[in-house]
């Protein structure tokens, strides 16, 4: 099966969050990261953009649908794997409308603790379903099958594929606690 075949198989499936397909999406991401690794010659699985733009990562927030993920040290965009939310204790949730650059600076230094240890990212997220930006300390998985076993396991919604740039929901019941917890968190809003 060739990349479109595999890509056209996900997006038409009647339900195409659907844990049946995720065999598929890691397919995807195998290859993608196959033809990365054959046409750079090394096993890197970073793109090289260079410098963390928080005004790229803010502007992303803004779009519906959008997010980010990068890597601080490096400044490197996350463009492969699937992605998700750990330490959500930490993550923070405002209304979209609300959300301002200086929101995304205080998280990061809120979270150079974790955000500086390696393996983990600057992970940002709007969830169309709510209309909420979360932003979390998010790691790159390599297995479709284990990014919804982790979602799952700790009640979030959703984890992110790169390969498909969407969001894969798993739990769309998750998103009222989500909700509940972002208007509680000030006391007022999601301004956190």
């Amino acid at each position: 099966m060739v990349e479109s075949d595999v890509v056209d198989s996900i997006r038409s499936g009647a339900d195409p969050h659907h844990a049946s397909l995720d065999r598929l999406r890691t397919r995807l991401y195998a290859h993608r990261l196959a033809l990365l690794e054959q046409h750079e010659g090394c096993a890197s699985r970073e793109s090289a953009q260079g410098d963390l733009d928080l005004d790229v990562a803010f502007r992303r927030l803004q779009q519906t649908g959008g997010g980010c993920t990068y890597e601080l040290e490096s400044g490197q965009e996350r463009t492969l794997g699937f992605f998700v939310a750990r330490h959500t204790d930490r993550a923070k949730i405002y209304n979209a409308s609300e959300l301002q650059l200086e929101h995304l600076r205080r998280f990061i230094d809120d979270n150079a603790d974790l955000l500086t240890r390696d393996g983990n990212l600057l992970g940002g997220w709007r969830d169309e379903g709510t209309g909420l930006v979360s932003l979390t300390i998010s790691v790159q998985l390599d297995n479709a099958e284990a990014a919804r076993r982790e979602v799952a396991a700790s009640g979030q919604v959703a984890f992110y594929d790169a390969q498909l740039g969407t969001s894969v929901v798993v739990d769309p019941a998750a998103r009222a606690r989500i909700r509940d917890r972002a208007t509680s968190a000030s006391g007022r809003n999601a301004c956190g």
